[in-house]
């Protein structure tokens, strides 16, 4: 029999392990490791080939003691063969054991080793990857500057070799830490770049990542229609992928959001399942520190003090184990506000003022501006002690472009309503009136996001003001100067659409007896509306994907595609989550398009906006309104209010603009006259008569929830009042009526 040579034992041994890894059976590539020791242990035990892939076995198993060992010997063999791809990866594995070691700066030198050996072999996915990994270093630490310096360094590699999939994972990790350091838009701009790319490149697992990242920021920004979302989408990508570790990630965002809105009770039972699955990975991480923290959150104002106590413990104690400044700052926190509930003023004191120091080393603005809160209600007995506090968190909120009468247990500005105005070039006043939480939320994410090229898709029903809030968007923008072009693809016949959007050239087919252009290329330079974009065929769908891929536009009939720069928004009544489920909405076009989220509530969900917007139609027609006593009494209001608007923001407009037709002047009778017409509708019966009686009195509960939390503007605590019930009994009712709050 021929005789096996060194090489060949290597290779094999290797390659048997490898195989296993990359099959994500580190038990089998364990024990194929140990079985090749044990037949060939004078040859492996000499390769350096087989000492590298072996510390790597060990750092997976999670044994970095051995790791160390035999990356060692492993770099002891390479380093006189002058391999300096083979050194880089044994340096590695020796730097991740160090790291999980607790020993962050043998990790940090060997790492910057590994960047010098990289750059000897000219191994460029080497330097960004390494980079990459001293940037969770340093996130790890807290040091989100030198993160996102080393980031941005490693980009810069990937977008001079053109490398999509570095690109598409270093954008939404610069979106992980522009979301540490409070700059939302620039992490809504990153993430954005991150989700085009990885739904390029079908990276899954990536792309719900960064879906995970985006809500983590537009829950920051207030829009938690977009952020609930965004969690949704990233949900359906766990799913359909079985990924692991984000599943904990979804549940811990999903708590948070319920926490936002108030959902205390559904909040809790999503971070247990956070936790759950967190202990089944490790006693000690990240998502346990994270997840125990905001339990504690929930369960303080549940009421629950001494369980919120052992969770901001635990998680405490956690967060410093593995090293988490932040973490560790932010559980201080928590600890404080439950010391101050207690009536332990001293103890919150000196834990809030730890608290601040921690967080301020990581240059966390959000979570600083959360201490500082905290800080202005445990000194609330000393005035120029709370209003020093309160400033700072003002001026930290006012940075962050973020609202602060969202903020819970704070002053509420005096001024939280009124009207968006943006004017155009030619100084038509384009407005948005609202007091509405929701909409204002949507109006402060606009504000952040105006001046990227971010897709915008904004969901509604008919008449809730798409096309005005498209147009705001446009001319608040630094494309305002380019042309705004509004299309509806609900009106242009299919046969004639791919001539409409993207245009022909004379001669193309029967009928073009002339060049035209099209209403994408009339866009260059501006925006491109798509209203009731789900009416596209699904050929139209593909061609738009390719325009939007690719930034340019071929007429038909033309063999030269021409480069178009627009923004595009989009705007649908119908779902399109559901539709790409169906089969009849393109799912690459839909992650392309949904980006960024905006859903506006209907008329009937938005409180005092009725009468606003009543006010504002009424000035556009010259009346005077100086005087709300017009419309202000229970009565007219009662009656505007239990009309459901089927036709939303447009009808309101339209009766009110017959009516100032009929009553010139007249605001008092104008206002009588519509609460009297809506309230006589309104009274006609809601309820489908052929069902059973369970059911109608089930509708009808539900109708009257949703229109208590319309006139609380969605404070269930007010809502409950309204309703003369208690606030518990009220949240059972909206979790079994399955009622989303915002």
């Amino acid at each position: 029999m021929k005789s096996i040579k060194a090489t060949d034992i290597d290779k094999q041994a290797i390659f048997d392990i490898e195989s296993c890894i990359e099959a994500g059976n580190y038990k089998e590539a364990l024990a194929s490791m140990r079985e090749s020791e044990s037949t060939h242990a004078d040859v492996l035990s000499n390769s350096a080939q087989f000492l590298a892939i072996k510390a790597r076995v060990l750092n997976l198993m999670g044994d970095y003691i051995s790791a160390l060992d035999s990356a060692s010997n492993a770099y002891r063999l390479a380093r006189a063969d002058s391999d300096n791809d083979l050194v880089a990866k044994i340096q590695t594995e020796s730097a991740k054991a160090n790291l999980a070691l607790g020993k962050t700066e043998f990790a940090q030198r060997e790492y910057r080793d590994v960047i010098a050996a990289c750059k000897r072999s000219g191994n460029i996915s080497g330097i960004i990857d390494t980079l990459n990994r001293m940037a969770q270093i340093s996130f790890i630490n807290g040091d989100f500057s030198g993160a996102e310096n080393l980031l941005s360094e490693a980009l810069d590699y990937a977008q001079q070799n053109g490398l999509s999939e570095r690109i598409a994972k270093l954008t939404g990790n610069l979106g992980q830490i522009a979301n540490m350091t409070g700059k939302f838009d620039l992490a809504v701009e990153h993430i954005t770049e991150s989700i085009t790319k990885n739904s390029e490149l079908k990276a899954f697992p990536n792309l719900c990542r960064a879906y995970l990242s985006l809500a983590y920021a537009e829950m920051r920004l207030g829009n938690f229609d977009s952020a609930r979302k965004s969690l949704q989408r990233a949900r359906g990508l766990i799913e359909k992928h079985n990924l692991t570790r984000e599943y904990g990630i979804y549940h811990e965002y999903l708590a948070e959001l319920e926490y936002m809105v108030g959902a205390y009770d559904v909040a809790l039972e999503q971070i247990e399942k956070t936790l759950e699955h967190g202990y089944k990975l490790s006693e000690a991480s990240a998502l346990i520190s994270q997840g125990e923290r905001l339990k504690a959150e929930i369960l303080a104002q549940l009421g629950r003090e001494h369980e919120a106590r052992g969770s901001a413990e635990k998680a405490l104690q956690v967060a410093e184990e593995i090293g988490e400044k932040l973490e560790a700052g932010a559980a201080k926190r928590v600890l404080a506000e439950i010391y101050a509930q207690g009536k332990e003023f001293e103890n919150a004191r000196e834990h809030i003022y730890s608290a601040i120091d921690l967080i301020k080393e990581s240059r966390a603005r959000y979570d600083l501006a959360r201490a500082y809160i905290s800080a202005y209600m445990i000194h609330k007995g000393n005035v120029g002690e709370s209003r020093y506090y309160l400033q700072l968190a003002r001026e930290l909120y006012s940075g962050m472009n973020l609202e602060f009468n969202l903020i819970r247990s704070v002053p509420k500005e005096e001024d939280v309503g009124g009207s968006y105005e943006v004017s155009t070039p030619d100084g038509k006043i384009i407005s948005i009136v609202t007091s509405n939480r929701r909409i204002r939320a949507i109006m402060r994410a606009v504000d952040s996001i105006k001046d990227s090229d971010i897709p915008i898709l904004i969901e509604g029903e008919t008449g809730t003001g798409k096309d005005q809030l498209a147009k705001y968007i446009h001319y608040s923008s630094k494309r305002r100067s380019g042309h705004f072009i509004p299309v509806n693809c609900a009106a242009i016949p299919h046969e004639l659409a791919e001539s409409e959007l993207f245009g022909h050239v004379r001669g193309a087919f029967t009928n073009a007896v002339s060049n035209k252009e099209g209403l994408i290329a009339a866009a260059d330079g501006g925006t491109l509306f798509l209203n009731e974009i789900g009416e596209l065929s699904p050929a139209i769908q593909a061609k738009l994907l390719g325009v939007l891929e690719n930034k340019k536009l071929t007429r038909i009939g033309d063999l030269n595609p021409r480069n178009v720069d627009f923004r595009l928004i989009c705007a649908t009544n119908r779902d399109l989550e559901e539709e790409v489920r169906g089969g009849s909405f393109r799912q690459d076009l839909y992650f392309r398009i949904a980006v960024m989220t905006f859903e506006l509530p209907p008329l009937a969900q938005r409180g005092d906006d009725i009468f606003d917007l009543i006010a504002h139609f009424l000035k556009e027609y010259g009346f005077d309104v100086s005087h709300e006593r017009d419309f202000a009494s229970k009565e007219i209001r009662a009656g505007l209010r239990q009309y459901d608007w089927p036709g939303n923001i447009r009808e309101l407009r339209n009766e009110v603009n017959l009516l100032a037709l009929s009553y010139p002047g007249d605001t008092a009778k104008v206002i009588g006259e519509l609460a009297e017409k809506l309230s006589s509708e309104a009274n006609q019966s809601k309820v489908d008569r052929d069902a059973g009686l369970a059911e109608q009195i089930s509708a009808f509960e539900r109708d009257r929830i949703l229109e208590a939390l319309a006139q609380a503007d969605y404070v269930i605590r007010q809502a409950a009042v309204i309703l003369k019930m208690p606030e518990a009994t009220l949240r059972s009712k909206i979790k079994k009526h399955n009622i989303i709050l915002a």
